[in-house]
């Protein structure tokens, strides 16, 4: 595999701290989209785009993606949209994330009071028409009403054609927001509005906060799922349609050895009947760093035999240190930009002790 490390250089100068970096093609016309961080957990800055003509070799001006900027919506509430991703369909793009809700402390989740206080957390997306990104759309997920959360966030979605797409949510159960599980929907798409036609099964698992952050992949054989969990693992799951899925596995070598996980993402790419993964993992070096998130691995996946192949392991990203200070990876995003070409992105988080952060996002070339 070839990896080569783009630079991301806005012409206008501005500089933040990128987080949540996400791309999509295809190429040369690149759009990437990001958010700031404010160094506090899960608390973020609005939705930003820019775009490359050249494959990202340069970058255009850093714009607001208006539609999805956070808005008050009572004296100690205010709304956000947090976890973006773009993917394209036919001619347009598409972003996508889910709602967030803040107080004057940072997210209200964290607080007991205002926790009670929060509306329901939908997704929402825009499409963007030429330079001008349209309106905030509400998806709601058909059957799951009573969840106070829906999310599809950070994820890899399906594009089946110009006109359907598969999407991984992942939503909480009933009376209980705390514990979620996972679910596809097949969506139509009129070049102006995403609708639901197809709600399939649950996804469950029982550790923690359950089945979280899914990314979807089409492949060979169907579908490809993964999901984030809290119990040191994370899973796949292969389905034929994309609604309904199989054992839930944790990812292993192929001498049956799992992969320690803490609790981040996984993402997927490939080309023809070659599938790859995208992960962090537990290794002598990386054990007293938070959630193992650095550095950021990929490795070829024999789906005949449900397993990675320990040989292929590449490191995509390696750890970085800034002052002494470890970067954190893991909310990573992967895109094919070409024919057996993919574009890796992330945000390296360095959180100093005096209460500085810093960030410097991370672009890498993939080629298979």
């Amino acid at each position: 595999m070839k990896l080569n490390t783009l630079t991301f250089s806005p012409p206008d100068g501005r500089e933040f701290s990128w987080f949540h970096p996400g791309i999509c093609g295809p190429q040369p016309d690149l759009l990437l989209t990001f958010q700031t961080c404010s160094g506090r957990s899960d608390c973020y800055g609005d939705p930003m785009w820019s775009r490359s003509p050249d494959a990202g070799e340069t970058w255009g001006n850093v714009h607001w993606i208006e539609s999805l900027r956070s808005r008050r919506i009572s004296a100690l509430l205010r709304e956000a949209v947090a976890d973006i991703r773009p993917f394209r369909m036919g001619a347009r793009r598409l972003v996508m994330g889910c709602t967030i809700f803040y107080g004057a402390n940072g997210a209200a989740r964290y607080d007991a009071a205002l926790r009670k206080l929060r509306p329901p957390a939908r997704t929402v997306y825009s499409v963007l028409d030429g330079d001008c990104w349209g309106g905030r759309e509400v998806l709601e997920l058909p059957g799951w009403g009573d969840s106070l959360i829906q999310r599809v966030a950070c994820a890899q979605v399906a594009v089946l054609s110009d006109e359907e797409v598969l999407l991984p949510f992942y939503v909480s159960l009933p009376r209980n927001e705390e514990h979620f599980a996972v679910v596809t929907a097949r969506a139509r798409f009129d070049g102006a509005r995403l609708e639901i036609v197809a709600t399939g099964e649950p996804v469950l698992l029982a550790a923690g906060r359950g089945a979280l952050e899914p990314s979807v992949w089409r492949s060979p054989r169907g579908f490809e799922l993964t999901i984030r969990a809290e119990d040191c693992r994370g899973y796949h799951a292969t389905s034929r349609d994309g609604l309904r899925w199989g054992e839930c596995r944790p990812w292993c070598w192929e001498d049956g050895t799992e992969l320690e996980m803490s609790s981040t993402q996984q993402h997927w790419f490939g080309a023809g009947d070659r599938l790859f993964l995208a992960y962090t993992r537990r290794t002598p070096e990386n054990q007293d760093h938070f959630r193992f998130r650095g550095p950021v691995f990929c490795a070829e996946y024999d789906w005949r035999r449900e397993a990675l192949l320990r040989e292929s392991e590449t490191v995509v990203i390696p750890l970085e240190s800034c002052a002494g200070v470890r970067g954190r990876l893991g909310n990573f995003h992967v895109a094919e930009v070409a024919a057996g070409r993919f574009i890796l992105s992330d945000a390296a988080l360095f959180l100093f002790p005096d209460g500085r952060f810093e960030s410097r996002l991370k672009l890498v070339r993939m080629e298979i």
